[in-house]
């Protein structure tokens, strides 16, 4: 109800190979999203291993901290 979406396609670690469906994925779901008009943020590929704990996780000393102050920007 007259709500603006906006969506995000969250940081992965480029160390970690993603799974072999994530491309097939994100780009169904990218047409959605264009379907429908909605704003998409893709920081898969954003930050380097170093922000990482893992495959999806930022790091609380460096990654949390960063990706917090940037994402707020966008919002």
């Amino acid at each position: 109800e007259n709500i603006r979406l906006k969506a995000i396609w969250m940081p992965w670690n480029k160390v970690y190979k993603p799974p072999g469906y994530v491309e097939q994925l994100k780009s169904e779901v990218n047409f959605i999203f264009d379907s429908k008009d909605i704003e998409v943020l893709d920081w898969t590929d954003r930050y380097e291993g170093e922000y990482f704990h893992d495959l999806g996780h930022l790091n609380r000393e460096k990654g949390a901290k960063l990706f917090t102050k940037e994402i707020d920007e966008w919002l």
